[in-house]
């Protein structure tokens, strides 16, 4: 069981620094025996990490696909902190609700305040509000937690403090948040994206959910997700909070 955590701490790792090819690792094989041992605490941690460091290498169907699966089956909110946080990026509308109440269900206890923080930083992530992102920042400050810190300051758009990514060595992250996720030189303008993803970017940075921007403009919610990716992918940007400055 420990070795399961430690391998999930590692695979966590590898997404923030300029580690070999992604593809290097099984990391399919890793979370289908993870989930056969049919311990929950344990699938939450490995299919968290897993989904994160996908994420951070930009492949956002196989994260989306591992965070859907996991999430049909971890009961026990213990270890789900990563696995919620990559849900509140990938989910739609719809199933991202089960991720919110698992962290909201360990928030509850009052000895528990890494869940607390957590759920600050999964409202900012499906908000794009930079002031909860910056709560979450100061809460993972007080417990030490100097990585999701480090997010979370970037997700509050203060790069400044979100440079702590560089005393941890975290080379991946401290580019992106220098950068942005792909170099500057490649990264496409607003007006590259098509019609309609220019109208579900500026509905997004608006604070509008995924059902929202459907309604408003009559497509489906995975319309949605598939021209927020696309537009993501365009832009170099990872969150909502993000895409203010392309509006």
């Amino acid at each position: 069981m420990s070795s399961g955590f430690a391998w999930a701490l590692g695979l966590r790792l590898r997404g923030l620094i300029d580690a070999a090819d992604i593809d290097a690792i099984d990391i399919e094989s890793a979370v289908q025996t993870a989930m056969q041992l049919r311990e929950s605490q344990l699938i939450a941690a490995l299919t968290g990490a897993a989904a994160r460091t996908l994420l951070e290498h930009g492949e956002i169907q196989r994260a989306r696909a591992i965070a859907e699966k996991a999430m049909e089956i971890v009961e026990v909110p213990d270890q789900a902190y990563w696995l919620c946080d990559v849900a509140a990026e990938v989910l739609s509308d719809d199933k991202v609700a089960a991720a919110r109440a698992l962290l909201e269900q360990i928030a509850k206890d009052a000895s528990n305040p890494l869940a607390a923080a957590f759920l600050l930083l999964f409202d900012a992530r499906r908000t794009g509000d930079a002031p909860t992102a910056l709560r979450a920042a100061g809460a993972f400050h007080s417990l030490g937690w100097q990585i999701e810190q480090a997010i979370a300051s970037e997700a509050g758009g203060q790069l400044a403090r979100a440079a702590i990514y560089e005393r941890l060595g975290a080379t991946r992250a401290l580019r992106r948040i220098r950068t942005g996720s792909v170099q500057r030189s490649e990264r496409s303008s607003a007006s590259e994206l098509t019609r309609r993803e220019r109208e579900v970017v500026e509905l997004a940075a608006r604070g509008y959910s995924n059902k929202s921007i459907a309604a408003e403009t009559a497509i489906g919610e995975r319309t949605v997700e598939t021209h927020l990716a696309a537009a993501y992918r365009k832009l170099g940007v990872r969150s909502r909070a993000e895409l203010a400055a392309f509006t």
